[in-house]
C-alpha cells in the first residue's frame, strides 16, 4: 500500500501526525504516530536502516527535501521495503520547519527483483571467472605443448643434420676405401 501524510513539527521538535491516507494501522499493525515517537520509533525500523532514518529526520529540520529506501518491521514481524519522500515546509515567521509532507511507497517487490538480479549477476560473474580460469589454463597447457613440440622438432632437425653429416662422411670414406680396393686390385692384376 502507498501512503501520503502530513506531520506537524511542534516548537519542542516533537512531531504530530495531521493526517494519513489509507489504513496504515490496519496494514502495518501499529499507528503511524509510533514512527514519530522518539522513545519507540527504533523498533519499527530495521536496525541497519536506523542511522539513515536519523539522517532523514535531520534533513527535515534543515529544510532539505529528501528521499530514501528503508525497511519497516510490521507488528507481525514481516519486514517490508518502503520508499519514503519527505518535503519540509518552512515558516518564515517562526524561522523553522513547521510541517512536512511525505509519501511511503511499498517497494518490497522491486527490491526482491533487485536482489535477485544482483544474485544472478554475482553467479554469472563467478561462472565467467571460472570459465576464464579454465581458458587461461588451457592456453598455458597449449603454450607448454607448443614449446615441447618446438623442442622436439629442433631435436629432429639436429638429428637429421647429424645423420646427413654422418652419411656424407661415410660416403667419402666408402669412396676412399673403394678407391683403395680398386687400386689394390689393379696393382695385383695381370694388367700391371
Amino acid at each position: 500500500s502507498d501512503y501520503v501524510f502530513s506531520v506537524t513539527i511542534n516548537a519542542d521538535k516533537s512531531k504530530t501526525l495531521d493526517w494519513i491516507t489509507n489504513e496504515f494501522k490496519k496494514e502495518m499493525g501499529f499507528p503511524f504516530q509510533n514512527l514519530l515517537n522518539r522513545k519507540i520509533w527504533r523498533k519499527y525500523f530495521h536496525p541497519e536502516d536506523q542511522a539513515m532514518i536519523l539522517e532523514l529526520s535531520r534533513s527535515i529540520y534543515k529544510n532539505i527535501k529528501t528521499a530514501a529506501e528503508f525497511r519497516i518491521i510490521k507488528r507481525n514481524g514481516n519486514v517490508i521495503w518502503q520508499r519514503g519522500t519527505l518535503k519540509p515546509i518552512y515558516d518564515r515567521k517562526e524561522k523553522r520547519v513547521v510541517r512536512y509532507y511525505g509519501t511511503l511507497e511499498d517497494v518490497t517487490e522491486k527490491k526482491k527483483i533487485e536482489f535477485d538480479l544482483i544474485k544472478l549477476n554475482n553467479e554469472l560473474e563467478e561462472r565467467i571467472e571460472e570459465k576464464t580460469s579454465l581458458l587461461e589454463n588451457a592456453v598455458l597447457n597449449l603454450k607448454h605443448e607448443v614449446s615441447i613440440r618446438t623442442a622436439a622438432e629442433n631435436q629432429i632437425r639436429a638429428s637429421e643434420k647429424i645423420v646427413s653429416d654422418v652419411a656424407k662422411n661415410l660416403d667419402k670414406k666408402l669412396r676412399a676405401s673403394e678407391y683403395k680396393h680398386l687400386w689394390n686390385v689393379f696393382e695385383h692384376s695381370e694388367i700391371a
